[in-house]
């Protein structure tokens, strides 16, 4: 057997960008032993792939094999590693709590980074070729032209030959104008989008020339003022063929169009309107006595959590504002966290106003190498205020004294696919790492978080008033039951709805309309049979878009136009669209009110910044009433809004979850605050089939405490948290029979262990997910319910221990979600 502690090199270990939990071993050439630093991402071959790894330090076993049998890293990719020490400690222990593998959560959090893409393709420019025996180019810089002069290679290629180069080598060259990139293989990585707009508005005249699904395209785009290739992708099948055809024939055109901002503020500034203040802020009392309870910790440099707790509309902005402008005098640095990237313009428009230009914003609509531009210079100090969606948790400014999470009660910061990750619960360990001052902030705080603040946990900062001279809104509660009918024979707007929004905008003020479901009408049903036409692939109803023409699914992808024969009884002519979606609402609005100015806000029309020009005209006045989802329940501040309607407040209460009134409240609160924030006085009007439901009372009542104290004693009864700690243990496979035999199996475990140790925990199912069938596998799961973290914990790990025994020959997998918030 050879040694493998010749001089040529060394023996590794590896953490895998894979879902492995056991690292791997690699051999370390010695012209790579200086930038073999803990952390440090190198390009690994597993099998015939290349991976990236993250070196975790030299074997500490005993290998049994020959040294030629040993694969060779291939170079790695940083000149030092992305992570320091301490933010590597704080994901390795983000890696053991979730029980998610280490691979899985530093691909995560390097992503932030930008991407390494092996499918980026680089080329030499003329230019370069120019310099080659000029002298002025370094020995390196000359051995990559001269490999990409006559075929383009990707970046993964180029290491290969050349293991020294980096990312960052490569993006100089790229600026200086060395390198180009062709072929760009994905058009959500442009710092523009492509937007089709309808050039011919009396295009029917000649719809003889057209297809189906031409005349489809075109009726989307009359009722939209453009939409990007990629949105109007995700609604229906699109043809280059038949782009190309209405392009050509004058139908319609394609331009580029410039994101709605970007990380150097060069979007469009938001304009102070009616309402809003200039100059110093004044704070309140509540505002003054929270800025001095967090100035006092900051100065004491220790860890703790405060929870900021106020009413819609109280300042809760300003208070965390002036204590990161407080870290700033101490030379110390700050992140924010928001739960949506459409909540990051208006924040950063704040920021920059009082702060200056060293803000940085992380998200993922941003390219790669801005990215990889702003983490360097944050990094390296040079922006030190950091704003951004989840991915901000993984920034890292030196000497962190404030870590923030705004709307900490959102359930979008939970991250649902991979490393499934609460940036929340995050924030607080981060921060706790750290020795910073963590500040969860809220108008409506989850169960959990105002729990530890009643039990001393957390510090609780409330702020019980508005700061704007107009009190909380006035909320009228509409029973259903009674106002079923309104004008024009439809059942959604009821007439005192319709009403308020009549002399809400005959005030000169503006108008929020909500309901938490997109597309047009959520079923599309056989009067014959009464059947709805559900997804092939998933276990759920198609909805119909009229902006297409088409049924969707919204958790497959899949969509067609709609049938004329029902695929479940044969009959013809007897399908019938049901039920409210944001573009029925939209519809009857217009129709209601042909003289206003009606938008949308969904993800169908606005995903991440999308959302923004859509606000924009709201802000500006060039529209009178909003028609969204929760898209528009979340902080955003539009003085002239007076009047919030709810379609449907109800439409959650009946979900298979515990947090279901919860969410109820909570998003319910949310937008009644949305109203009266400006000069005018502000009205919310809640439509409900169950106006005595405990949830919408207290929401009505924009009471958080009456709600809490009726919440609370349900949980604590059925054993929920904050009295319990979750994991939730999915099962999916092809079969149902098999991925309920395999549930089984993890059930049976747990049941098992939780005999045996004795302590306190109960395990529910294994039945089949509320969605119970998606893009053909089927879906079971266990949830496990546990006194102590400790034996969840246990449990946990017991079905990990055992997982290659359980699926074999099964073709399913099993998801962990620790501290799950999604149950369907």
């Amino acid at each position: 057997m050879e040694d493998l502690k010749e001089n040529e090199g060394f023996v590794g270990e590896f953490a895998i960008e894979l879902p492995v939990f056991k690292r791997l071993s690699y051999w370390i050439p010695a012209n790579f032993e200086h930038r073999a630093i803990i952390g440090a991402r190198a390009i690994v071959p597993v099998g015939k792939k290349r991976k990236i790894g993250f070196y975790m330090g030299k074997a500490g076993r005993q290998l049994t094999f020959q040294r030629s049998k040993l694969k060779k890293i291939e170079g790695f990719i940083d000149e030092s590693p992305i992570f320091t020490p301490k933010m590597l400690g704080f994901l390795l222990k983000a890696a053991s709590y979730y029980r998610c593998p280490e691979g899985m959560v530093l691909k995560t959090a390097s992503s932030a980074f930008g991407k390494i893409s092996g499918r980026k393709r680089l080329s030499a420019t003329e230019n370069a070729i120019s310099l080659m025996g000029t002298g002025k180019l370094s020995e390196m810089e000359r051995g990559i032209i001269k490999l990409t002069l006559n075929s383009p290679k990707t970046v993964r290629q180029i290491q290969r030959y050349i293991p020294l180069v980096n990312m960052e080598k490569l993006d100089e060259m790229c600026k200086r104008g060395f390198l180009e990139e062709v072929n760009p293989k994905k058009l959500s990585r442009r710092s523009t989008h492509l937007a089709i707009f309808l050039a011919d508005n009396e295009w029917k005249g000649r719809q003889e020339l057209l297809s189906q699904r031409q005349k489809s395209i075109l009726e989307a785009l009359e009722r939209s003022e453009g939409i990007t290739i990629s949105s109007l992708s995700r609604l229906m099948k699109l043809d280059k063929k038949d782009i190309n055809f209405l392009k050509t024939k004058g139908f319609i055109r394609i331009e580029e169009i410039q994101p709605s901002f970007s990380f150097c503020f060069e979007g469009n500034r938001i304009q102070k309107q009616d309402g809003e203040t200039s100059g110093e802020v004044q704070l309140s009392e509540a505002q003054m006595r929270a800025c001095s309870l967090l100035k006092s910790a900051l100065l004491k440099g220790e860890f703790q959590t405060f929870l900021l707790f106020g009413v819609t509309g109280s300042g809760k902005t300003e208070v965390y504002l002036r204590t990161i402008l407080s870290a700033l005098e101490m030379g110390k640095s700050s992140i924010v966290i928001v739960p949506e990237i459409a909540l990051t313009p208006q924040l950063v428009d704040t920021f920059k106003r009082r702060i200056g230009e060293g803000v940085a914003v992380i998200h993922s609509a941003l390219p790669e190498e801005t990215k990889r531009k702003q983490m360097k210079e944050i990094l390296e100090g040079k922006r030190r205020v950091v704003v951004g969606a989840r991915s901000a948790l993984f920034s890292n400014p030196p000497d962190l004294g404030v870590f923030v999470v705004d709307e900490e009660h959102d359930t979008s910061l939970k991250q649902e696919e991979g490393f499934r990750y609460n940036a929340r619960d995050m924030a607080i360990l981060r921060a706790k790492e750290e020795g910073a001052v963590a500040i969860l902030s809220s108008a409506t705080p989850s169960m959990e978080s105002f729990y530890n603040a009643m039990n001393g946990k957390y510090k609780l900062l409330q702020l019980p008033e508005r700061v704007s001279p107009n009190p909380l809104p006035e909320v009228e509660v509409i029973d259903s039951r009674k106002h079923f009918m309104g004008p024009l024979g439809q059942t959604y707007i009821s007439m005192p709805l319709y009403k308020a929004i009549g002399e809400t905008l005959a005030g000169g003020g503006q108008v929020m309309i909500f309901l938490n479901r997109r597309g047009y009408a959520p079923v599309c049903m056989c009067k014959n049979c009464g059947e709805g036409i559900k997804c092939p692939d998933c276990s759920v109803i198609l909805t119909f878009h009229r902006f297409t023409s088409t049924l969707a699914c919204h958790h497959c992808g899949f969509n067609e136009p709609v049938p004329q024969i029902c695929p479940n009884c044969g009959s013809r002519g007897n399908l019938e669209i049901k039920g409210p979606g944001t573009e029925r609402i939209e519809e009857i609005v217009k129709k209601l009110f042909p003289s206003a100015g009606v938008i949308r806000m969904d993800s169908d029309v606005a995903s991440g910044t999308a959302s923004e020009p859509i606000l924009r005209k709201l802000r500006e006045g060039k529209a009178d009433i909003l028609v969204g989802t929760q898209m528009i329940t979340k902080g955003h501040d539009i003085p002239r809004v007076a009047l919030v309607g709810v379609v449907r407040a109800d439409s959650e209460l009946n979900f298979p979850d515990f947090r279901a009134a919860e969410r109820t409240f909570s998003v319910l609160t949310q937008v009644a605050g949305r109203a009266g924030r400006g000069k005018l006085r502000g009205k919310v009007i809640l439509q409900t089939f169950v106006p005595d439901h405990p949830a919408i009372e207290a929401a009505a009542r924009q009471n958080y405490g009456v709600f809490y104290s009726w919440e609370i004693k349900n949980r604590k009864a059925l054993f929920y948290p904050p009295f319990s700690y979750l994991a939730l243990l999915r099962v999916e496979g092809p079969t149902e029979d098999k991925t309920m035999e395999t549930a089984k199996k993890v059930a049976e475990i747990t049941r098992n262990l939780c005999r045996e140790s004795g302590h306190r925990m109960e395990v529910l199912g294994p039945a089949p997910s509320p969605i119970s069938k998606i893009s053909k596998r089927y879906r079971y799961q266990v949830l496990l319910k546990a006194g102590a973290r400790k034996i969840l914990g246990e449990a946990v790990d017991e079905v990990l221990r055992r997982k290659n025994s359980i699926l074999i020959k099964t073709n399913a997998k099993i998801t962990v979600d620790i501290d799950p918030v999604d149950f369907m």
